[in-house]
């Protein structure tokens, strides 16, 4: 959430991000397992990559650091393996973005029936909000 919070960056950012680490998930297979440490650290370099990648004015490194309590020297050292391990591979196209953002409103959905008890006036799909879609996220 202190990414979330204080990361000053797009919401395309995170999305962007989320492509990047299925993408490093995709090229690393079964080397890699999530866990909840090792995904705060991936998710704070993931989006510290997109925002350089994609915005306009972003964060130094430094503030980056303070965002994800790391040290700068990790940090540092944490973008340079990221990127050595995503190839240097950082655009996203645009059918890749827009299917990934309907993957994730589609399961912005699925929670929200699921949580709704079967009740009938839910049975109406609502648009999902940048909200509904980033808590979404969160629970990845």
């Amino acid at each position: 959430k202190r990414i979330l919070k204080y990361g000053g960056c797009s919401p395309c950012c995170v999305f962007v991000a989320l492509i990047f680490l299925q993408r490093l998930k995709t090229r690393l297979g079964a080397n890699v397992s999530l866990t909840s440490t090792n995904f705060q650290r991936l998710f704070l370099i993931a989006t510290m990559t997109a925002a350089k990648f994609l915005d306009d004015f972003y964060y130094s490194n430094t503030s980056w650091a303070e965002i994800g309590s790391l040290k700068l020297k990790e940090l540092n050292k944490l973008e340079l393996e990221f990127l050595f391990l995503m190839q240097f591979d950082l655009h996203v196209y645009r059918f890749e973005y827009d299917n990934f953002v309907a993957s994730l409103n589609l399961e912005a959905r699925s929670e929200d029936f699921q949580k709704s008890d079967n009740d009938e006036s839910s049975l109406v799909c609502k648009v999902p909000s940048y909200c509904d879609v980033t808590s979404a996220v969160t629970a990845f």
